[in-house]
């Protein structure tokens, strides 16, 4: 009984450890809001809405099949929220040049 507990406790630690992951926001050389798990290649981030038009409260989801949306846009700061509507975290201003043209505009 002792060892199904510690197995338990493993495999949830592990559950919960694969679904933390930083996101990233930008946009490609078109303007395009995009939006990648930090670590993943912005070359192959998700697209939000076509250029000029606003990403929030827009649901995009990530390869991590999780769902999330975004909210803040035009303001002091941006804010990444679980698809449920539920907190996920405050962003912060990461302005970067990558690779196929994106700039990264946040790290969330």
């Amino acid at each position: 009984m002792h060892f199904s507990a510690i197995a338990s406790s493993l495999i949830l630690g592990l559950l919960v450890q694969s679904t933390t992951a930083a996101v990233s926001y930008g946009k490609s050389s078109a303007g395009e809001p995009l939006v990648w798990i930090e670590g993943d290649s912005e070359c192959q981030a998700t697209r939000i809405t076509g250029s000029g038009n606003n990403p929030c409260e827009i649901p995009f989801k990530l390869r991590n099949g999780f769902t999330y949306f975004l909210r803040g846009c035009g303001g002091a700061g941006l804010t990444l929220f679980n698809g449920d509507g539920s907190f996920n975290a405050n962003c912060s201003p990461s302005s970067k040049t990558l690779a196929c043209g994106v700039k990264q505009e946040w790290r969330c």
